[in-house]
């Protein structure tokens, strides 16, 4: 009897642990706010770079589409330098994923993340160096939010974030009911939060209302654009 208590008692004791260790929360961090604009969905011609951050560092996945459902995978687990940097552990996994399978190429890849002067994210794969046959900068998708349509009198300006920046659509109506269209393309600048075409010459802010700002006018977010008649009159 004493015999079948204490295997009853060793029992309740295990589930009481099980239950203690189920319901123990795994220690986490904040993310380091110098890093903060690391975290979100970054794009190239060559490839797509998905940052999130998960508790004690960053989980960091680019892929490469290489047709007919096929596709590279680099997968990375960071921490925070110092000098904000992201430096993964030698753990670093290249995919291959085609045809109902991946098929692992290495296991112990090295990487370090860092903006540009632009503000871009730069891959520096020290696995592969330059034998790595993709870009390494993304920029960010819709970086400082500028997408979607703005209105300011007679003038109307679209903003669209694509694989390699903005492209930018500038249409002016003047008195004679004539349309003037111009199109831009440019990057998003980091550092000032701005938007500057290409050549440099031309710089699209947000004043403190959210409001887009071009040449001293003030652009007010549409929902959607306006259609011909409506922007002619």
């Amino acid at each position: 009897m004493k015999k079948l208590f204490a295997v009853i008692l060793a029992l309740a004791l295990a589930l009481s642990c099980a239950a203690a260790l189920a319901e123990a929360e795994i220690p986490t961090e904040e993310m380091p706010e110098a890093a903060a604009e690391y975290e979100g969905l970054w794009r190239n011609v060559d490839a797509e770079c998905d940052i999130t951050w998960e508790g004690l560092g960053f989980k960091v996945i680019i892929t490469r589409p290489q047709g007919g459902g096929n596709e590279t995978r680099w997968e990375y687990s960071c921490s925070v330098t110092d000098d904000n940097k992201l430096v993964a552990l030698p753990l670093g996994l290249r995919v291959e994923v085609g045809d109902g399978s991946t098929e692992p190429v290495y296991e112990d890849g090295e990487a370090e993340f860092y903006f540009d002067e632009d503000g871009c994210l730069v891959w520096d794969n020290k696995k592969e160096g330059e034998v790595l046959e993709i870009g390494t900068v993304f920029q960010k998708v819709s970086p400082g939010d500028f997408d979607g349509y703005w209105s300011s009198d007679n003038t109307v300006i679209e903003m669209t974030f694509e694989e390699q920046g903005y492209r930018i659509t500038i249409r002016q109506v003047d008195e004679n009911a004539n349309v003037t269209e111009t199109h831009i393309n440019g990057f998003y600048h980091e550092e000032d939060g701005t938007v500057v075409s290409f050549d440099g010459t031309e710089v699209f802010s947000k004043n403190d209302d959210g409001c887009l700002i071009w040449h001293g006018m003030i652009f007010d977010a549409l929902d959607a654009p306006l259609d011909s008649e409506e922007a002619d009159g």
